[in-house]
């Protein structure tokens, strides 16, 4: 029988109804085809109208998908991985891609996945773990000029040496540069030390008030 309109029929129509038992049901309103609930209780969805997208973990029928824990692809609301916050789809339509995490987990900037702390070859900025440079074995973030500071280097990588530096950086290199010395014990390339510009002054000064001195007293 088709509730709805006190009809009797051979079978229930294929859109818009379920049976239960004997009885043709009304899916929800949002629906195209629809089944059973698991419990015998309202319709499922199985595919939704025009205008409307199918939220696969609930089977029913929405304007939009949800900004947070779903994703759209296509005519569908998919969830996004448990650990993600908000997520797209991948680019070749696999599966989601994390755009924010929940639980104070951190997102890894080239997988767009959810972690709880970030690998050693990846630094640590506003929740998001971005991966060192090629160079470094281990960093510790970005410079002005774009570079990582590098905390370690490959020993095996012909960039073996750190160059601990405020005048070249905090990089790894093939050689030291110019003006830094190789420190062996440590691998790092220190910068050499400057003799100090105030004790210049003073041998300077020294110099001049001794010549006149010399010359007066020559006189």
């Amino acid at each position: 029988m088709q509730e709805d309109k006190g009809n009797c029929l051979n079978k229930c129509l294929k859109e818009g109804y379920y049976q239960d038992n004997k009885v043709c049901k009304n899916c929800y309103s949002n629906c195209l085809t629809c089944n059973q609930g698991p419990s015998g209780d309202s319709s499922h969805c199985s595919s939704c109208k025009n205008g409307f997208l199918f939220q696969e973990d609930k089977e029913n029928c929405v304007k939009k998908c949800l900004k947070e824990g779903y994703y759209r692809d296509n005519n569908k609301c998919k969830t996004c991985d448990s650990d993600c916050l908000t997520c797209n789809q991948g680019p070749s339509g696999d599966s989601p891609h994390c755009s924010s995490c929940k639980n104070n987990k951190l997102l890894v900037n080239d997988t767009q996945k959810c972690i709880n702390n970030c690998d050693i070859t990846y630094y640590e900025k506003n929740k998001i773990c971005f991966k060192c440079n090629l160079n470094c074995k281990s960093c510790s973030g970005k410079s002005v000029d774009n570079n990582n500071y590098c905390t370690s280097c490959n020993e095996n990588s012909i960039f073996k040496y750190l160059v601990n530096s405020t005048n070249f950086g905090f990089n790894c290199v093939e050689k030291c540069p110019d003006n830094t010395k190789l420190d062996e014990i440590n691998g790092q390339c220190l910068d050499k030390e400057v003799p100090n510009k105030a004790f210049w002054i003073f041998v300077f000064i020294f110099l001049i008030l001794f010549f006149a001195i010399f010359l007066c007293v020559n006189l």
